[in-house]
């Protein structure tokens, strides 16, 4: 995800509601321009009240542990946003959205984002590390279909994240993961080494991980 940092003062807050219908017009407004409608997404997060009611009660939930949990806030046909909550040192692998324009905001704590050109095409494949960004409370950062698609995220610390994807995941449009070979590598190379993850895999690793917060 390639990032542009912007924290800006605003006098108006939109209650949760209010926040899902202005995202929804702004979708439909912007429909087909991706840079205008992530500049408008980054914009309504700023302007997100998260002292709303949806939001709170999100917050005083568990933390995951040692992984990171999404949750559905609103959905439609146009339009995803969720709530993530990402235990510190925890990693979401590096993954991409097709065809898709995002957005993502920092309610609590801090996360690094390394974000990603297409990757290369053949029996081994590589991730060539294109931005690298550091993201605390009340920064927001955008993607679109064109721009560092892919990314990776770990936690520095617990972590609370809300994002806005348009269109959102489907069975037509699933995102493709991938594994580091060496996580190390992230922070020293420009190019690393991955393996594509198929989506069987991911389920159980997620699977595993719910059962293991269980029984914590």
């Amino acid at each position: 995800m390639s990032f542009k940092l912007e924290q800006e003062s605003q006098t108006k807050k939109w209650s949760f509601d209010q926040f899902c219908s202005k995202v929804e017009e702004a979708v439909y407004q912007y429909g087909g321009q991706s840079e205008q409608m992530a500049i408008s997404l980054k914009r309504l997060l700023i302007e997100l009240d998260f002292s709303d009611a949806v939001l709170k009660a999100y917050q005083e939930t568990a933390w995951p542990i040692a992984s990171y949990k999404v949750s559905s806030l609103y959905r439609s046909k146009t339009v995803a946003i969720v709530a993530i909550k990402i235990a510190a040192e925890a990693e979401i692998m590096p993954h991409n959205h097709p065809a898709m324009v995002g957005a993502i905001t920092v309610v609590s704590g801090c996360v690094d984002i390394t974000s990603f050109a297409a990757p290369s095409k053949g029996k081994v494949q590589f991730l060539e590390r294109s931005a690298q960004t550091r993201l605390k409370p009340g920064d927001t950062a955008s993607l679109t279909p064109e721009q560092d698609n892919y990314h990776y995220v770990r936690a520095i610390e617990n972590s609370l994240l809300v994002d806005i994807f348009s269109p959102p995941y489907s069975l037509r449009r699933p995102p493709t993961n991938y594994q580091l070979n060496n996580p190390e590598l992230i922070n020293s190379q420009t190019i690393v080494p991955v393996q594509k993850v198929g989506l069987l895999k991911l389920i159980r690793a997620r699977r595993a991980a719910r059962r293991h917060n269980k029984q914590s």
